[in-house]
């Protein structure tokens, strides 16, 4: 049985594939691709962290778009595996879950299409790849995060301004640059981009 290069989920009725991978539905391709091009973008201009926390056995960094999750140690190997760097674009989350540190550790838990996160409480969230665990002296940092994403996730799903008549005028002008030929393609695809704010 084949599995989604996204989310990991079996795929039944044959999915979506392309060069990079067979998914299960195209929203899993879309959400990859934003992926990729998001890790591509990261390591080309080496962007800063906004946030930058150290769990229990990881490592948190937040950024303009995402988050990744880092395990730290041989802890952080044990409880959450093998499986490396986990990366979170805001615009995949639905949902955030924040436990707050007392004589256990807190962890704030991601819910993303796809994902299997732990509903079994603190030790299941342990082993849980989407959640982030600590203790009491990084919690107000936490809450900064937490409110961070939200605002960024709320910012995100804000409808789109409607567009002026004088961007689709700029539109028609960039286009009769590129029938003049004197705009190749892919300047008229980057300039109208720009234009409508993508």
């Amino acid at each position: 049985m084949k599995h989604c290069n996204f989310c990991n989920d079996a795929i039944i009725f044959g999915g979506v594939r392309d060069a990079d991978g067979q998914y299960c539905n195209s929203r899993c391709q879309d959400q990859a691709a934003a992926r990729r091009r998001s890790e591509q973008a990261m390591r080309a201009n080496k962007v800063q962290a906004i946030y930058t926390v150290q769990g229990v056995a990881e490592e948190m960094e937040v950024f303009d778009d995402k988050l990744t999750i880092t395990p730290k140690g041989a802890l952080g190997f044990m409880v959450k595996g093998l499986k490396g760097t986990k990366t979170i674009l805001f615009f995949s989350i639905n949902g955030m879950q924040y436990r707050k540190p007392g004589r256990l550790s807190g962890y704030l838990q991601f819910t993303i299409p796809g994902g299997n996160e732990s509903k079994g409480g603190l030790f299941a969230a342990a082993s849980d790849e989407n959640t982030f665990m600590f203790d009491a002296k990084v919690d107000d940092v936490v809450i900064k995060v937490k409110d961070f994403i939200e605002k960024r996730i709320k910012e995100g799903r804000q409808p789109a301004p409607a567009q002026t008549a004088s961007a689709a005028d700029e539109i028609r002008k960039l286009a009769e640059l590129r029938e003049q030929g004197l705009l190749s393609e892919e300047e008229f695809s980057n300039g109208k981009k720009k234009l409508l704010g993508l």
